[in-house]
C-alpha cells in the first residue's frame, strides 16, 4: 500500500511539474488611456510584435482605460509593489515620488 501511495504522489508530482511548465507567464501592461486614443492603438501594436517575439513563452496583455484601477499619479508607487509589470506613465507626475526626474 505504502508503495502505491509513493507512485501516485510521484506521478502527481510530475504531472504538476509538466503543467506548471507548459504555463506561459502573463506580464500585465497597464495603460491608463482610453482605447479609443491613437497612443493606444500604438502600445496595441507594440504588444502584437512583442508576444510574437516571444514565440509563447511569456505574453505581454494590455489593460487600458483604468480597467485594473492603478492611478496613474501613483506608477511609482505601484510597479514595485508587484501590481503590474510594466506602465505607461507622464513625466509630470514623478516629481512627488522621484524628484530627481521632474
Amino acid at each position: 500500500m505504502n508503495k502505491l501511495i509513493r507512485n501516485v504522489v510521484i506521478g502527481l508530482t510530475g504531472a504538476c511539474v509538466s503543467l506548471s511548465m507548459a504555463t506561459a507567464e502573463e506580464w500585465r501592461f497597464n495603460n491608463f488611456l482610453p482605447e479609443t486614443r491613437p497612443e493606444t492603438a500604438q502600445l496595441e501594436q507594440f504588444v502584437t510584435e512583442v508576444n510574437e517575439a516571444l514565440g509563447g513563452e511569456t505574453e505581454l496583455k494590455l489593460y487600458s482605460g483604468g480597467s485594473l484601477g492603478l492611478p496613474n499619479t501613483d506608477t511609482l508607487r505601484f510597479l514595485p509593489s508587484g501590481a503590474v509589470e510594466m506602465s505607461l506613465m507622464w513625466a509630470n507626475y514623478l516629481g512627488r515620488d522621484a524628484p530627481a526626474l521632474s
